[in-house]
């Protein structure tokens, strides 16, 4: 797959613009799964209290063979805000909300879904496969709201609860989830050197309509 794009940033309204297109072209029998999307973002803080950024993504032009499923052909309004505290740096409350219609699709992620910056409940890994809630965005509506506590700088704690709804129908085709989903999750990383830190996560998702989830990960990590 070859991937063309470009990017602007501009400094304006009291904030910061973020605007891009990309396009994913298809070789070798993925040609039908060429697709584009276009973005724009907007990221200010208000006054002393909260730091917004907005976001919207768009998917489209793709043409899939022989009536086959669409896999990008939506858009997604992704809102992260974070509390401005007393401890702006070490104490930061977050809350985070998406909507998404029909089944937009990331241009580029290597490892997880639209949505892995939502919240930890969303993330991730290629190597030991950790559960995660559905991470799409593909009809469905919700957020996630924790606490992130970096102590003095030396280590830090998340704490988080995460959750969304369907749009339509249960049994509707093309969207990723059954059902609504729900999960709790815990993150815990403390540095053990200057290169060298210790991470570990747990979660429970509950899920209506699929199992339920239980993960528990333990990662020693080094920084290049």
């Amino acid at each position: 797959v070859n991937i063309y794009g470009a990017a602007a940033f501009i400094d304006a309204s009291e904030g910061y613009w973020e605007a891009g297109v990309a396009h994913l072209d298809g070789e070798s029998g993925l040609d039908d799964q060429s697709f584009t999307n276009i973005t724009l973002a907007f990221s200010k803080r208000y006054q002393a209290w909260l730091s917004n950024s907005s976001r919207v993504v768009y998917s489209f032009g793709q043409d899939r063979d022989d009536n086959a499923q669409q896999t990008a052909d939506g858009v997604i309004f992704l809102i992260e805000n974070s509390l401005i505290t007393r401890k702006p740096s070490t104490w930061v409350p977050y809350f985070n909300f998406f909507a998404g219609f029909d089944r937009p699709q990331s241009a580029a992620r290597d490892n997880g879904g639209i949505l892995k910056n939502t919240g930890i409940n969303f993330e991730t890994d290629g190597l030991t496969g950790y559960p995660k809630l559905d991470d799409t965005g593909h009809d469905t509506f919700g957020g996630a709201v924790g606490i992130n506590y970096l102590f003095g700088l030396d280590r830090q704690i998340v704490a988080e609860v995460a959750g969304f709804k369907i749009r339509g129908d249960e049994n509707e085709t093309g969207r990723a989830a059954a059902d609504d989903q729900l999960g709790i999750g815990l993150r815990y990383q403390q540095p053990i050197s200057k290169v060298w830190i210790l991470r570990g996560d747990v979660m429970a998702g509950f899920r209506s309509e699929a199992d339920d989830l239980m993960g528990v990960r333990f990662e020693v990590r080094r920084k290049f």
